[in-house]
């Protein structure tokens, strides 16, 4: 469950606990005069110098109502399993975006379209294979979640690349000969 501030993880907590997929909270939303739309969200995990890093990228479309600077924000926790993502402090690890920078703006209609990348905290990924970014569009006003959205994340294997190299030396010797040799390694 998504959780920002205690009041904020008693709403989720309702929501999830009555039973409603994502699927039933997903989707266009009228909130305060406006339709919320998570368009996309998704994520892409892979092992880099011996850290876990996480790329998210997101799509949401707001119509009929621009909002206030500061009113709403994107929360994402992340679930490993059938477990959420902690922290060095034992809380989840969440990542929070606030959305004030939208990509598009037209008439009536605004777009927040992003990627990031951050560095999971050491120890804290079981199983790549099975990781899911579960998001909320939350209102600064009430900690209200607007718009709910969860997603697998896509884990990235390493690649097993094998470096070819080849090298030629000369070698000139004060005796009488020149030698000249290839080598090619795998």
């Amino acid at each position: 469950m998504l959780c920002t501030r205690p009041t904020n993880c008693i709403i989720v907590a309702a929501v999830l606990s009555f039973g409603l997929s994502s699927a039933a909270v997903a989707g266009e939303r009228r909130e305060r005069g406006m339709d919320v739309d998570f368009e996309s969200l998704k994520g892409e995990v892979w092992r880099a110098d011996g850290e876990w890093v996480l790329e998210v990228r997101y799509e949401i479309e707001i119509e009929d109502r621009l909002p206030r600077p500061g009113e709403l924000t994107l929360v994402i926790c992340i679930r490993d399993g059938d477990e959420l993502l902690l922290n060095e402090e034992g809380t989840p690890f969440e990542l929070i975006v606030p959305l004030d920078r939208p990509s598009e703006v037209d008439d009536d209609e605004i777009e927040f379209e992003d990627r990031f990348i951050v560095v999971l905290p050491n120890g804290a990924i079981r199983d790549p294979g099975h990781m899911r970014l579960e998001a909320a569009i939350v209102s600064e006003d009430d900690g209200h979640a607007v718009e709910h959205r969860d997603s697998s994340v896509k884990f990235r294997k390493p690649s097993h690349r094998r470096h070819i190299g080849i090298g030629i030396g000369v070698g000139v010797s004060t005796g009488c000969g020149v030698g000249v040799g290839v080598g090619i390694g795998f």
